[in-house]
């Protein structure tokens, strides 16, 4: 496809193309998704489809780099960190 050609010559070799079209793959599959859906890197949001937006009333560049954690009370966000621990 083109944009497969437009990663292609942005990608410096053929490890950078898999690793761009990867990640391209996966924000295409977030977005897709019917139900609330974030991509985390790291515990911080690094995407939110458009039913997670609309499930917590916040727009993208407020969720964005968030941590999981804020989007939680102290309690929940602990035990969503023990649980997150066992994964």
């Amino acid at each position: 496809t083109a944009l497969e050609q437009k990663l292609r010559a942005l990608a410096k070799d053929d490890a950078a193309y898999e690793e761009l079209l990867q990640l391209m793959q996966q924000q295409q599959a977030v977005e897709a998704w019917p139900d609330a859906a974030l991509l985390l890197e790291q515990g911080l949001i690094v995407q939110a489809n458009m039913s997670a937006q609309s499930l917590l009333g916040m727009m993208p560049q407020d969720l964005i780099g968030k941590p999981l954690s804020d989007l939680f009370s102290a309690e929940d966000a602990y035990n969503l960190q023990v649980a997150l621990d066992k994964v």
